[in-house]
């Protein structure tokens, strides 16, 4: 998208966020298209909205602890694993 900031024109991007059980839309331009501009962008229309919604909030709690017992057990299974290898080898 483009848009005329003193009088030349400029690529605008957009980040159009709309939640869960909800018809709402929420819509801020942005000045790029990378992980800065995205968290800048979320960051403000949270802000419109007066916080996180506990739904998106639950959502992305069980999501991350959904990784971390993920993670977690993998590495305890492979430093047992590891512990094991090197203790029969000896």
């Amino acid at each position: 998208m483009e848009a005329v900031k003193d009088g030349k024109y400029i690529d605008v991007h957009c980040l159009v966020m709309s939640l869960p059980f909800s018809n709402d839309a929420y819509a801020i331009p942005l000045p790029g298209e990378n992980q800065e501009c995205l968290f800048y962008g979320m960051k403000k229309i949270f802000a419109q909205l007066t916080g996180v919604p506990i739904k998106v909030y639950l959502c992305l709690l069980f999501k991350i602890l959904f990784f971390l017992i993920f993670y977690v057990s993998t590495i305890l299974s492979l430093t047992h694993k590891r512990k094991t290898y090197v203790l029969g080898k000896l």
